[in-house]
């Protein structure tokens, strides 16, 4: 039996390759998921891709893949560290594993979204 992965790409991750690419790279979002896809095949894996924008639709999309898929990869982008709702639903999966995936240093981004708050709150 194949085993099924899920990809979920979260907010701002259709952006790759155009937004802050010293940061994330300049490879845009159709070539990561081509590589994920070549990838997954190698392994001998059925791997579904999915973005959104919209933590909801992440949730959904979440909740669908307890009964659906053996494994879930994700990129949460900045809901890694905000989403509650996300963290929940990640810890309702019980028939698959889940991974969390950053492209960039996690604490370069930390420290860079701790100076955004700073910033906006101190200015």
């Amino acid at each position: 039996m194949i085993k099924k992965i899920l990809v979920i790409h979260g907010p701002n991750l259709n952006l790759l390759g155009e937004r802050e690419p010293g940061v994330y790279g300049s490879a845009s979002i159709d070539t990561l998921n081509s590589n994920i896809i070549d990838r997954a095949q190698e392994q001998g894996l059925e791997c579904e891709i999915f973005q959104s924008n919209h933590e909801g639709a992440i949730i959904d999309k979440l909740h669908a893949a307890r009964t659906s898929f053996d494994g879930v990869i994700i990129n949460a982008g900045a809901y890694t560290h905000y989403s509650y709702a996300i963290r929940d639903a990640i810890a309702a999966i019980k028939s698959a594993r889940a991974v969390y995936a950053v492209l960039a240093s996690s604490a370069t981004i930390w420290l860079y979204r701790l100076w955004l708050n700073f910033k906006e709150y101190h200015s």
